[in-house]
């Protein structure tokens, strides 16, 4: 999967999110690479691509990866909770 090259999509961007009614809205972000001068990192939309961008597709499969995982987790819990009401309906 090809993506874009652009801030948004390197796996050194953070977004910033403000909630707004009951959900979460990204509102720009900025660069957390080391190797960017701060000064540089914090301008919403740089007018060049800097040399540092990399792919952020296995930053996402990690996150994916953790969510599925605390997913399971709370399945779990939630079987454990209802058995102990008597409800055991899970």
């Amino acid at each position: 999967m090809q993506q874009d090259k652009k801030c948004e999509n390197c796996k050194f961007f953070k977004n910033y999110y403000v909630i707004r009614g009951a959900k979460l809205n990204t509102i720009g972000g900025y660069c957390d690479n080391d190797a960017v001068h701060p000064c540089i990192s914090k301008i919403k939309y740089a007018p060049k691509l800097c040399d540092k961008w990399k792919p952020q597709q296995k930053r996402v499969e990690a996150r994916h990866k953790d969510i599925n995982k605390v997913l399971k987790d709370i399945r779990k819990s939630l079987a454990d909770i209802a058995l102990i009401l008597g409800d055991g309906k899970i």
